[in-house]
């Protein structure tokens, strides 16, 4: 991706999980809580079956485990009780700096989204809580569109809010569904992974 010039787009829409916040070991966490308690049973829910539907909402989540792996939950009720469990651990997410770092680099005089599968407000809390909020003046969750990545709506919500052309915004993400959502609303798309996975540099990218 070191060829990608950032001035070509006029919008930049990320990702929340696994891309700005090293969030996705802490939501697996209060997924394996959440089931265990609703289900009093081990939970079905494998961290590679979690990772798989990185993007997806939550709701979508739980509806998928009563179809393909028994569970008998309610939806919304179980969605709430994860997501609340999520906000008690909150103090363990922690920045995925390489993102963060192109993020303040960019700057504020961007235009800049974020676009989760998270509930609107789980995604507030946890840019306030890495001091990131004051970059995106627009955030899209899950709860904000009818159907949730790998839909290209989060990602079209999200450009419309900002103003932009969704063809003229990059997005940064870390999962196949994100990934399938924003190319599917004509973006561009960087995977972020390689560049902290693998320690690449994003300094040779132009953002000036």
């Amino acid at each position: 991706m070191n060829h990608i010039n950032f001035n070509e787009y006029d919008g930049f829409i990320f990702d929340l999980d696994g891309t700005i916040a090293d969030t996705m070991p802490v939501h697996f966490h209060a997924w394996t809580a959440t089931l265990e308690r609703k289900a009093g049973q081990p939970s079905r829910f494998t961290e590679a079956l979690f990772y798989s539907k990185g993007g997806v909402p939550a709701r979508e989540i739980v509806a998928w485990l009563n179809q393909e792996h028994g569970y008998n939950l309610p939806i919304e009720e179980t969605t709430e009780e994860k997501e609340n469990l999520f906000l008690t651990f909150l103090s363990e997410v922690q920045p995925i700096e390489p993102v963060i770092n192109v993020v303040k680099k960019l700057g504020k005089e961007r235009k800049m989204a974020v676009a989760s599968g998270g509930y609107t407000e789980i995604v507030r809390h946890t840019l306030e809580k890495l001091g990131m909020l004051e970059y995106f003046p627009v955030l899209v969750g899950a709860d904000q569109v009818k159907q949730g990545k790998p839909s290209p709506e989060i990602y079209l919500r999200a450009a419309e809010l900002l103003g932009v052309n969704p063809k003229k915004c990059l997005a940064f993400e870390d999962g196949e569904p994100g990934i399938i959502s924003a190319r599917a609303a004509g973006m561009q798309v960087i995977d972020v992974k390689p560049y902290y996975c693998e320690g690449r540099s994003w300094y040779t990218i132009p953002t000036k």
